[in-house]
């Protein structure tokens, strides 16, 4: 069991932070080439990284104007115990984030989402990460760390563009550092890209990443959250904004970053 306060209280995890606070306005360069547009993008700083976000061809005020009508009208389902109306409301999520295949069936042959859902409202709300046994009823991947996005309070979405992100983040923070090897505290999880030639395995030499997997995917949601919410404390240009978009901004940035990395500096 792990629990909020000692996870940000520890060593390794403030010094990452103020490190990573330090790129949120400036000096962090990242440049890579769409492998779809054929174009190349850059970012030189991470806030600039959620300038330059894009999904499904539309910029992030777009997106997340789309988004938050999902989310009134999902926690509106929920309120409502109303199964089929969150059913079309999931669906509708996970075809906006791209993932609708493989998760349409769990969706719709759900026999109490709406359930489901008030568990990962109560659970991954927690200032607890309990036992893997305690999430047992929740199921998790990219698509349903999408929809618990909208569901739960300030809950990031945890795909493997932003656990690449992370991930190269760590890498770079340790090489700054001189660190021999990743603090186990850091090793954030990722997952290959689907069907493209782009490297999202921040693992090299020493530094090593473990890959995303169902057993460990909701602890890795919740320490990302628990560490970007701490980071967005910090005075930064995300501060501009109001902050029901902060932590969606932030987590939109790491999406953008971790398209592609470099297998090192």
């Amino acid at each position: 069991m792990m629990t909020r306060e000692n996870f940000l209280e520890n060593n390794f995890v403030c010094e990452f932070v103020n490190w990573l606070v330090l790129k949120l306005d400036s000096d962090f360069v990242h440049v890579y080439v769409n492998r779809r547009t054929k174009k190349k993008w850059t970012c030189c700083s991470i806030y600039n990284a959620y300038e330059k976000y894009m999904w499904n061809q539309h910029d992030f005020e777009t997106n997340n104007n789309y988004l938050e009508r999902l989310e009134f009208e999902l926690r509106n389902s929920i309120e409502q115990n109303n199964n089929e109306y969150c059913q079309n409301i999931c669906l509708k999520i996970l075809e906006w984030g791209g993932v609708l295949r493989g998760n349409r069936d769990r969706i719709n042959n759900a026999l109490n989402l709406v359930e489901t859902l008030k568990q990962a409202q109560f659970k991954l709300s927690a200032d607890v990460i309990e036992n893997k046994q305690y999430y047992s009823g929740l199921y998790i991947n990219s698509g349903f760390s999408k929809i618990y996005s909208l569901c739960v309070d300030d809950y990031a979405i945890y795909d493997s563009r932003v656990g690449t992100a992370l991930g190269f983040l760590v890498r770079e923070f340790c090489l700054d550092n001189n660190l021999d090897m990743v603090p186990s505290v850091l090793k954030f999880a990722y997952a290959k890209g689907r069907n493209l030639n782009v490297n999202r395995n921040p693992s090299f030499g020493n530094y090593k990443f473990p890959l995303l997997r169902l057993d460990n995917y909701i602890e890795n949601n919740i320490k990302a959250n628990w560490m970007l919410k701490k980071v967005l404390l910090y005075p930064s240009k995300f501060k501009q904004l109001p902050l029901s978009k902060q932590l969606r901004a932030l987590d939109a940035a790491l999406f953008m970053i971790g398209y592609e990395i470099p297998n090192l500096r």
